[in-house]
């Protein structure tokens, strides 16, 4: 009897410390990001042809959408971010998980609006049309924009609700 009390021991031993290794792997597997932004990951699908970049290692995928300038505003009204020479307007938005929201360019000269790592080429009035989501939540994207003036760091920012 004393000999399987002391192999139950052993054994139970055995897998406790296999446990705890395999838990110490994968919090340092998880680790090894090399540059880690303050916000959660987000991807960003592009409804338009401009390609999109992932952000985090799900599947993304790009439609293309023809849609007039009149009935994207009215399709997107309290949805929407005008940038006028980098001046975003609204600065600060809250949007649920998966909505899609307007990057409405009202330049002439144009501006490259970045976030979550994806940049929108917005030339001469275009817009564009932005699904937002994010994996962990809540989470805080961050805008910025560049135009013929240089860049512009955080000129607005998104918060993704549930």
């Amino acid at each position: 009897m004393l000999i399987n009390k002391k192999s139950l021991l052993f054994i139970s031993i055995i897998t406790l410390l296999a446990l705890i290794l395999i838990i110490i792997i994968v919090k340092t597997n998880n680790n090894t990001v090399v540059y880690t932004p303050p916000i959660s990951p987000v991807v960003i699908k592009n409804s338009t042809s401009t390609p999109v970049k992932k952000v985090s290692p799900t599947k993304t995928t790009v439609k293309t959408v023809s849609l007039d300038y009149g009935s994207a505003k009215t399709m997107y009204e309290g949805h929407r971010i005008q940038f006028n020479d980098c001046l975003a307007t609204p600065n600060k938005m809250t949007v649920k998980n998966g909505t899609k929201i307007m990057l409405d360019g009202r330049s002439a000269t144009g501006n490259k609006v970045s976030m979550g790592g994806v940049t929108y080429n917005l030339e001469n009035y275009q817009f564009k049309i932005a699904t937002i989501t994010a994996k962990q939540l809540p989470a805080i994207l961050t805008v910025n924009c560049t135009n013929a003036s240089g860049p512009h760091y955080n000129i607005a920012s998104i918060s993704v609700a549930q």
